[in-house]
């Protein structure tokens, strides 16, 4: 049998030479390979955007401007208590404008249900009460933060984005004007005296649903803001 070694005895190293050009080049193009694979992967896991649940991030956004206000929440405190990158809330959400105006819509959304209570029964000071009573429960309540965000946000108007004030003012005159709604059926329905005037009525309502709002942060006890809503209410 003929093998290497006779290549070797003869003086004849080519047969090495063509190996190792052989074994150099195999090496070559794969050390190129793996290279290309290596680069290619880490491309492709830059590239790939880590999971998130939108509406978790947004919910603890919402929260955030709930209890911080909108002044004192930083972009970092965004960042941080939705646990995402700053390019996922932009890309996601938009600047901090742009989040806080779907926080407020969203809100104010919330708020609906309880709404509803001003024409839930055929008496108009039954409808005031429960609406009244479940307002201050939910204002009250340990499970989000006190007072409203939109009765907080208006202190903001003439310092925010016209669209934000624009948000806070329309909630401001959609619930007067539900409050005139519900007056206007009372007098009909001879609950609420004629001679009454409407306007005024509705403007106490909303200034008593709002000042029940800011009592909220400082006097906790709840039963004075039941007591209040009862001679309001009993008071028409």
């Amino acid at each position: 049998m003929i093998g290497p070694s006779i290549y070797y005895e003869n003086g004849d190293l080519s047969f090495y030479f063509d190996l190792f050009t052989t074994l150099s080049t195999f090496l070559e193009f794969s050390y190129q390979n793996i290279y290309t694979v290596v680069i290619q992967s880490k491309v492709m896991f830059l590239e790939i955007k880590p999971d998130f649940n939108k509406t978790k991030a947004f919910d603890k956004s919402m929260y955030l401007f709930w209890d911080k206000g909108y002044e004192a929440t930083h972009i970092s405190d965004l960042i941080q208590t939705m646990e995402i990158s700053r390019s996922t809330l932009y890309d996601s959400f938009g600047d901090k404008d742009q989040l806080f105006a779907l926080v407020l819509e969203n809100y104010k959304n919330r708020g609906l249900e309880k709404k509803k209570l001003l024409f839930s029964k055929d008496s108009a000071k039954e409808s005031l009460i429960l609406y009244f009573y479940r307002h201050i429960e939910e204002v009250y309540s340990d499970r989000t933060p006190y007072s409203c965000m939109i009765t907080n946000s208006s202190l903001l108007i003439g310092h925010i984005d016209p669209s934000i004030e624009r948000t806070i003012i329309n909630d401001f005159n959609e619930l007067e004007s539900m409050f005139k709604q519900v007056i206007q059926k009372g007098q009909k329905k001879h609950e609420i005296s004629q001679e009454e005037d409407i306007q005024l009525i509705a403007y106490s309502l909303l200034s008593l649903n709002h000042s029940i709002n800011l009592m909220s942060k400082f006097k906790k006890d709840k039963l004075l803001a039941f007591k209040l809503v009862d001679k309001t209410i009993a008071s028409l």
